[in-house]
């Protein structure tokens, strides 16, 4: 679909889907005025998994600008061997840690 590499360029700044999903049809009911609701998502179903990918992307280097020196630290605790790695022993310490949190979280909010 070539108007969709179009909207894309347009749009590459924003990350919020529904606006992306309302300004796509807009897009679409510009060039194709006739085209149903169902018409348009059919066309709309073809390029939504580019649509998630895209949030995804932009999610994904948001999280790791946020959260990398933080991760860094909180890794750099359980290299017990300073090796700057975290091996299977370390990684099983820190998988343990994260189960023993949730399991009383759980358990937490099943008394509140």
């Amino acid at each position: 679909m070539k108007l969709y590499p179009i909207f894309n360029d347009k749009f590459s700044n924003e990350y919020n889907l529904e606006y992306r999903k309302a300004e796509f049809k807009k897009i679409i009911k510009l060039k194709y005025k006739w085209f149903t609701n169902s018409e348009y998502n059919y066309i709309y179903n073809l390029i939504k998994e580019n649509e998630y990918n895209h949030i995804l992307n932009f999610k994904k280097i948001e999280i790791e600008e946020k959260y990398k020196s933080d991760l860094i630290k909180l890794f750099i605790k359980f290299d017990d061997n300073d090796n700057n790695y975290i091996d299977i022993n370390e990684f099983k310490v820190i998988l343990y840690i994260i189960y023993k949190v949730k399991y009383v979280l759980c358990i937490f909010i099943t008394f509140y």
